[in-house]
């Protein structure tokens, strides 16, 4: 039954959102909407697979694979940093050229807000994680693109999320935390 699916109601909301974005602005046309209900489409699509492929595994396994998956990812963007910054032209004169901080996949705003995405997520893996101190330093590491990005949100939102999720790590160490 469709209507027990959980987050009906936010894939609703973001629906809608989606379809209604520059609604009242002049220059809207006809393909901008059909973008969005495009982009619609395969949001939900994505989200039904992952509901009914994903409905009758083991959570606590899920989440510690998907940890692992995150610090893969992760190291990939620092990689990626690493290298624009040690071989690419994105330093000249011991300054970070923000316009030159780009990758495959987006300008420094993107490339910032990726990182300070897997800032928490990699502090999950900290505490529950089969690796949790490549999941620290994982961290760490993505914590510092995020501020090599130039992105002021990435910089402001990674920090915010470093200072809490460190917070939250540490008690959770100190406490004595069982990995399960």
């Amino acid at each position: 039954n469709w209507r027990k699916l959980p987050l009906l109601i936010p894939l609703i909301i973001f629906s809608v959102s989606m379809l209604t974005n520059g609604l009242l602005y002049e220059g809207e046309n006809l393909p901008d909407l059909l973008w969005g209900a495009g982009q619609v489409f395969v949001y939900l699509i994505l989200y039904l697979l992952l509901y009914l492929g994903l409905r009758g595994e083991d959570g606590e396994e899920l989440s510690k694979y998907f940890s692992y998956l995150t610090i893969l990812m992760s190291w990939i963007l620092i990689l990626e940093v690493g290298e624009l910054f040690v071989f690419g032209n994105a330093i000249e004169g011991g300054t970070i050229i923000r316009g030159r901080v780009v990758l495959g996949f987006g300008n420094c705003n993107i490339v910032g807000a990726h990182a300070a995405m897997l800032i928490p997520i990699n502090f999950y893996g900290f505490i529950k994680g089969k690796y949790p101190y490549l999941s620290l330093v994982t961290a760490v590491f993505i914590y510092l693109v995020a501020l090599a990005s130039t992105s002021r949100n990435a910089m402001l939102f990674g920090s915010v999320y470093f200072v809490l999720f460190f917070a939250i790590a540490l008690f959770y160490v100190l406490r004595g935390v069982d990995k399960k």
